[in-house]
């Protein structure tokens, strides 16, 4: 028999003989692009159908959370409301239908348009890898062996469902052997140990503080003056780790009074509560316990956070709690692209979880819980001076994992493969002038895309990384940066005035239409480029006069108005009284 097979991952090895047929660009590791061999089209280089798979995906996360509200209701003995369960659960559950979803409609994308794959090399396990909480869950599938099993189970799901004939090869992994967590060190053991002791030490007075600050990125110096203001002391949670007990018998016999309407949503029903993180089921009730050990405020009037949603789950849990008795919750704009790309379920999300949701100046006309406010982040300490020549030049690389993750408009694994591989051929074409010194910088956490060994093979030999070098080095000791994706790092820069450019292609990362105005703005005073050509004649432009462009009244202007829309800096204390007014506002219950 002659076999074709469909490679969906580059953790599988070739059966026998078999014709290869690879689902995406991330099948291999010595490259970002597969040339010269068969690759499945992928489904969302269609932009517009990722702007209507969005809708659907939402749409669906709506439906099962509201029945997941009332079965975890039902099994905990609870009465929660479905705004609770969207903030306990949401992030997992919206994560969790879009990871699954793409990996659907990659492989049903392949079968359809290659009738002759018959055969495929399966993950055989000893159990189901199952996180103990969502920021585990979104390690997991950012895990080559984690997808690896997902496209097995979808593959032996449709050979019983549909009755495809895929023979199916396996490979047998130990549980262990799957991304979890990260590793705690010595320093990070002491610094827990250290907030334990302060906890105890002053527990009495930490558990009736009203307003509590955690995670704000407002600084420590700023959070530690809001305490004192209001008579308090700060408040710290630890992500205690818990044991993972798994009740396979108490999964089986859970499901959801739904009807499935295609057979995507019957494979999630058939698998979402095998899938679940065990925070939401045999480990509810600890944290239930921890948490009224852990010391935190008992009746705060307000609670004000930014970045914790996936990754603090004890907290969360904390907020749905307290926001379920009546407390308020202000979140902030924790990156860049909010207020920019065409739509972000994470945005939505945080806006309508919160009592009042602050950004960094833009506003939503139609939602008054959006408040313009400042740039969280404390950046006052980083001092540069400028040059006028633009010699030496960081290339600012973005870090995403290697399959898709959580669904806005600019998701997509064959983009980021695209996106990789240009950012390449970019630098390798700057680099062959001599006018040039540039390093690209690439965050510490490659997530299996490879690029050191990939970018070496071209000569590239220095590298700068966030976890060696800092931001407060590259200010100092680069002429001018380059940024290849819209983020937070160029808003950042506009901020505090150091000399960039941006490049970015609309075509795969759709903005807002208003926000596109706005980056056309930019685009005009040669500041953002759509592609790299044009970039890299700008830079050879204004290779011995940076000043002159970057100071001249017309990019002044412009970056003044992007800056106050979208990167408002405090420089005055100006952020403090603001919050101020705000909890002044929620306590006379007039926000």
């Amino acid at each position: 028999m002659k076999y074709t097979q469909l490679i969906s991952t580059s953790n599988e090895e070739k059966i026998n003989e078999a014709e290869i047929i690879y689902l995406g660009n991330w099948c291999k590791n010595d490259d970002y692009i597969i040339n010269n061999q068969k690759i499945v089209n992928y489904h969302w280089d269609d932009r517009n159908k990722l702007e209507n798979d969005n809708k659907y995906t939402n749409e669906l996360y709506e439906k099962l959370l509201s029945q997941i509200s009332t079965t975890l209701n039902n099994l905990h003995s609870t009465s929660f409301s479905d705004d609770y369960w969207r903030i306990v659960c949401g992030y997992w559950l919206f994560y969790y239908i879009s990871v699954n979803f793409e990996r659907w409609e990659n492989i049903t994308n392949a079968l359809d348009q290659f009738k002759e794959i018959n055969c495929y090399q399966g993950l055989n396990i000893n159990e189901q890898p199952i996180s103990t909480n969502t920021r585990e869950f979104m390690n997991l599938a950012s895990d080559v062996k984690w997808n690896h099993l997902t496209y097995t189970k979808i593959i032996n799901f449709l050979n019983n469902k549909q009755k495809k004939k895929i023979f199916i090869f396996e490979k047998k992994y130990n549980n262990e052997e799957f991304y979890y967590n990260y590793k705690n060190n010595l320093k990070h053991n002491f610094k827990t140990y250290l907030i334990k002791l302060y906890l105890k030490l002053f527990k009495k007075i930490i558990k009736k503080n009203k307003i509590v600050l955690f995670k704000t990125y407002l600084g420590l110096i700023n959070e530690f003056k809001i305490n004192l203001k209001y008579k308090q002391f700060p408040v710290f949670c630890i992500n205690e780790k818990l044991e993972k007990k798994i009740d396979n018998k108490l999964r089986k016999n859970l499901n959801l009074n739904i009807e499935s309407q295609n057979l995507f949503e019957q494979f999630i029903l058939e698998d979402i509560f095998k899938s679940m993180p065990s925070e939401f089921l045999e480990n509810y009730k600890q944290i239930d316990k921890y948490l009224k050990s852990n010391n935190l405020p008992e009746r705060p009037d307000l609670i004000f956070s930014t970045r914790l949603l996936a990754t603090d789950n004890i907290f969360v849990r904390y907020i749905a709690k307290k926001k379920e008795e009546g407390s308020k919750f202000i979140y902030a704009q924790h990156g860049g692209a909010y207020g920019h790309i065409n739509f972000s379920w994470a945005e939505d999300h945080e806006i309508k979880i919160s009592d009042s949701y602050l950004t960094w100046g833009w506003n939503k006309k139609d939602n008054k819980k959006v408040k313009p406010f400042y740039l969280i982040k404390d950046l006052n300490n980083i001092k540069f001076t400028r040059s006028n020549r633009a010699f030496k030049l960081c290339y600012f690389v973005r870090s995403r994992p290697k399959y898709t993750g959580r669904i806005d408009s600019s998701t997509g694994s064959n983009q980021m493969a695209k996106y990789y591989k240009s950012c390449l051929n970019f630098v390798k074409d700057l680099k062959k002038t001599n006018d040039f010194i540039i390093t690209p910088r690439f965050h510490e956490a490659e997530f299996e895309w490879n690029h050191i060994n990939i970018w070496k093979k071209y000569n590239f030999n220095k590298f700068s990384f966030t976890n060696t070098e800092s931001l407060n080095y590259v200010y100092k000791n680069y002429d001018l940066l380059i940024y290849s994706y819209i983020g937070t790092g160029f808003l950042e820069s506009i901020a505090l005035n150091k000399p960039f450019i941006l490049i970015s292609s609309l075509m795969e990362w759709p903005l807002r239409e208003e926000a596109s105005k706005d980056f056309d703005k930019l685009e005009n005073v040669k500041i953002f480029f759509k592609d790299n050509k044009r970039a890299e004649l700008h830079l050879k432009s204004i290779n011995n006069n940076l000043n002159e462009w970057w100071d001249s009244p017309e990019v002044q202007n412009v970056k003044k108005y992007f800056k106050q829309k979208y990167a408002r800096i405090d420089i005055d204390d100006r952020r403090r009284e603001e919050l101020y007014n705000l909890i002044e506002k929620i306590n006379k219950n007039v926000l």
